[in-house]
């Protein structure tokens, strides 16, 4: 009888939507722990962007467990409204539904403007939660036996509007948001290694994959120096892959990176800037790990927003195979401005620019170049990692996106010391 009630029920649609909105939310949950990707929602996608931004948090509260725990309460408040439940229980429900209702609704419209408005981005699962926030909204006043009351009284002579404890609510969650900004990357140290062999073998037997012979036209000023870094976890020759920056430079950072990843793009520049305050002291091994199934056998599906990540990385590749020195101008080509580097067409003429005409279509796979592609895939798994952009330190690892300069100066501070006295802290 009580199965029979609540299927048949005017609750039922709320329940179906609670539950759903609360799946929906332990999904954006895993992804933005790191735990599982969602389709959609790969490295650069506007899902990944939204998830992973500062306004995904509330401090450092995910807006998804706050979100979570509201939708946990509608469910209950919406099976007390079942017939099953006594009648003092389902009046009592109802009034607690159409306190909460506002709030439902509102939090759904602040997401909704934090998207489209302040991150300009879309998260296609953030959405279809706001869509479903605002039905049970509606479920709630066009199908619940709300009361008619607009106040609530909290004593004899003391009443305030029904909507009032959702709109302090919803003024706390952004207020909250704006005033408690969450930190947005992870820095992870690990202590130095006490020798030389006691980086993991799989770290080391990624670093010694045989490679095609290429004849490199041009002297590569970094040949017969060693790599080490990770606390000495990660040990490579520094001809392994593309380096900017002085070959004399103290320290050279490893930076697992993907040309159409948004915050590889972001934090790209950042280091850049970095590479400037330090002068010779810092270079930046440029290791790429396209988001691109073509060439990165780790992904299983396509993620929209890719498109051509691993001809990015080939032409990329190539041009540094010809002429090490002019490898820092088609990778500052492709990153100076936006979110998303030029179009393949336009990379490809550059591209030939620097090196020739004899340039191959970079969308068809090469073993020359693609080799370097799978080691930096392989490398970047074997230190435990999934997503980009990642970098290494010294000494520890930074990911996710590092909001300012000033904060990967710090960052860097404590690995390396402060910048040379003539740099400027922009």
């Amino acid at each position: 009888m009580i199965i029979t009630a609540i299927l048949f029920s005017a609750s039922t649609g709320l329940i179906i939507l609670s539950i759903a909105a609360g799946i929906i939310s332990v999904q954006i949950l895993r992804h933005s722990a790191g735990s599982r990707v969602l389709p959609g929602c790969g490295s650069g996608s506007g899902c990944d962007a939204v998830t992973r931004s500062r306004w995904s948090r509330l401090g450092q509260i995910p807006v998804a467990t706050i979100a979570l725990a509201l939708y946990f309460l509608v469910f209950v408040l919406a099976l007390l409204t079942t017939p099953a439940a006594s009648l003092q229980i389902q009046s009592t429900a109802s009034k607690a539904l159409a306190v909460l209702a506002p709030l439902v609704a509102g939090s759904a419209v602040w997401v909704l403007f934090l998207q489209v408005i302040v991150v300009r981005r879309v998260c296609m699962y953030c959405m279809l939660t706001n869509g479903i926030s605002i039905l049970m909204a509606l479920c709630i006043y066009r199908s619940m036996p709300v009361p008619t009351q607009s106040s609530i009284s909290l004593g004899d002579h003391l009443t305030i509007p029904r909507f009032a404890p959702s709109a302090i609510a919803l003024i706390l969650l952004i207020a909250g948001q704006v005033l408690l900004p969450p930190k947005t990357y992870e820095v992870t140290e690990t202590a130095p290694a006490s020798n030389s062999h006691a980086f993991p073998n799989h770290v080391a037997h990624v670093s010694s994959f045989e490679l095609p012979v290429v004849e490199q036209k041009v002297h590569n000023p970094f040949a017969g120096r060693t790599i080490t870094t990770y606390g000495g976890k990660v040990v490579l020759p520094a001809t392994d892959w593309p380096i900017i920056g002085s070959p004399n430079a103290d320290h050279v950072l490893l930076f697992f990176f993907d040309y159409t990843c948004t915050t590889c793009r972001h934090l790209h520049r950042l280091l850049m800037s970095a590479i400037a305050n330090y002068g010779d002291r810092v270079s930046v091994m440029m290791v790429p790990v396209p988001a691109d199934p073509t060439c990165n056998s780790k992904l299983k599906r396509w993620e929209r927003g890719h498109e051509n990540g691993c001809a990015y990385a080939r032409l990329g590749i190539a041009i540094w195979l010809k002429d090490p020195h002019t490898f820092t101008q088609y990778d500052r080509y492709l990153t100076e401005e936006g979110d998303r580097p030029p179009p393949l067409g336009k990379a490809l003429a550059f591209a030939r620019t620097l090196i020739g005409p004899n340039l191959d279509n970079p969308e068809v796979p090469d073993r020359r170049f693609d080799s370097y592609l799978h080691r930096g895939v392989e490398l970047h798994r074997s230190i435990g990692e999934e997503q980009t952009p990642t970098l290494l330190l010294p000494n520890g690892r930074v990911r996710g996106r590092v909001p300012t300069l000033n904060d990967l100066l710090r960052i860097l501070q404590e690995q390396i010391g402060r910048p040379p006295s003539s740099s400027t802290m922009r």
